[in-house]
């Protein structure tokens, strides 16, 4: 009788280790639950009632369950080392336990999180996206007996990553138990990058008031910055998109600081593999521009060359002026035309103002629209005796753009325009 007895406890023990390794790999519970646990942590339950189900289960198909609680203790402390059964009652053919752990190690827990290798700037918004996730896995943690932990560990650490997750999207936490001297527990969490993970930066430089000769120098200190970047999951990068480029464009204007001069620095980045940054550099006191401009479809009109220099001021606070000049050469005859004139910023990119052209000394009003949509441009300039000029273009690339060009004194013909950015 005695040796049947052990053979039905070996019978109930394989089934319900076969019930815990089906739960512990599809991390589901049974379809038609019998058991209700109570007193454990929530993230502990699913561990717990997969298999006490699975024996419960099979004790009621073998006798009265109500004589057999005592075979259903010893079951569960073979599979759940440091858990014990509080109270247990049968409510209509289902089992509900009042359960709880043997106790925390003398030490407690400790969690700690080693930050992976970040700029300083980036380790202050990690540390931020952490807040108070060691107190919440602190607490979770904190009942937990050492014998648990066979067990009990993965089970943290699943409900552990799921929290971490919603705080670092792209971030991959893995844990190490360790025991410290003085008896304490301690659970050490580090963080992989999951990809995609940015690889590269793609740095395209514009501007509206430098040539392409010191664009080219910013281009190489935008590599140079955005190398800190480099290697970050793009999840993460996405959240805190706006925050990384602000630290890259003030990064920038410090470097252009440094050589006494000042300005502005916008920073645009695409999330990506080999990620796309746009970067738009202003000077705030110089506006230095070249360009070529050669007309398509007419041979009337002949290629010209032309330099735009400007000083910028602000007479009273928010209100930007300029004061500049330009020269134009066309190519036929190389007469150069001069204009000298000054100009206002009134709202965003639009300016207003009036220039002298020489030879002739006409005075003539002129207005830019710098983008009146994404790389879309208009400017125009007439005087007073009905003669005007102006132009729409499009921008493509970083150095070109086509125009839609018109002179009245030519004409009043439409031509079409290639211009390049000396």
């Amino acid at each position: 009788m005695q040796k049947e007895k052990h053979a039905r406890i070996f019978k109930v023990l394989m089934r319900a280790a076969a019930g815990f390794f089906a739960v512990a790999l599809l991390f589901v519970n049974p379809a038609f639950a019998l058991v209700n646990v109570y007193g454990v942590p929530d993230w502990v339950v699913p561990t717990i009632t997969g298999p006490i189900d699975a024996v419960w289960e099979e004790i009621g198909r073998q006798g009265d369950p109500r004589g057999n609680e005592h075979l259903l203790q010893i079951v569960i402390e073979r599979l759940f080392p440091g858990l014990r059964i509080e109270n247990a009652r049968i409510s209509e053919g289902d089992l509900f336990l009042d359960l709880s752990f043997i106790g925390p190690p003398p030490g407690g827990w400790h969690i700690r999180f080693e930050q992976p290798d970040l700029v300083p700037e980036l380790r202050a918004i990690f540390a931020d996206d952490i807040g108070d996730a060691t107190d919440i896995l602190q607490a979770m943690i904190a009942a937990l007996p050492v014998e648990s932990l066979g067990w009990g560990g993965q089970a943290f650490q699943r409900s552990a990553a799921e929290i971490l997750a919603e705080r670092l999207p792209g971030w991959s936490p893995s844990f190490i138990f360790m025991q410290a001297r003085d008896g304490s527990l301690e659970v050490s969490v580090r963080f992989h990058p999951l990809p995609p993970v940015v690889v590269a930066y793609s740095p395209r430089i514009s501007s509206r008031t430098l040539p392409r000769i010191l664009q080219a120098e910013i281009s190489d200190d935008a590599l140079e910055v955005l190398s800190s970047f480099i290697g970050l999951p793009g999840a993460w990068v996405s959240r805190h998109e706006r925050a990384i480029e602000e630290m890259a464009g003030a990064s920038l204007e410090s470097k252009w600081a440094s050589r006494e001069m000042r300005g502005r620095v916008t920073v645009g980045i695409t999330p990506d593999r080999v990620a796309p940054v746009d970067i738009r550099v202003e000077s705030e006191r110089y506006t230095l521009l070249g360009w070529a401009a050669v007309s398509i479809d007419s041979d009337a009109r002949h290629p010209e060359i032309g330099i735009h220099l400007g000083r910028k001021t602000a007479p009273f606070p928010g209100w930007d002026m300029e004061l500049y000049g330009e020269w134009i050469v066309r190519t036929n005859d190389l007469q150069v035309e001069s204009r000298w004139g000054a100009r206002w910023s009134t709202w965003l990119d639009i300016w207003v103002g009036a220039e002298i052209a020489y030879p002739g000394e006409d005075i003539w009003y002129r207005f830019w629209f710098d983008e009146i949509l994404r790389k879309v441009y208009l400017w125009g300039r007439f005087n007073e005796d009905g003669d005007s000029t102006g132009a729409l273009g499009w921008r493509f690339g970083e150095n070109f753009s086509w125009e839609l060009y018109y002179d009245s004194r030519d004409g009043d013909d439409v031509r079409i325009r290639l211009v390049g950015n000396l």
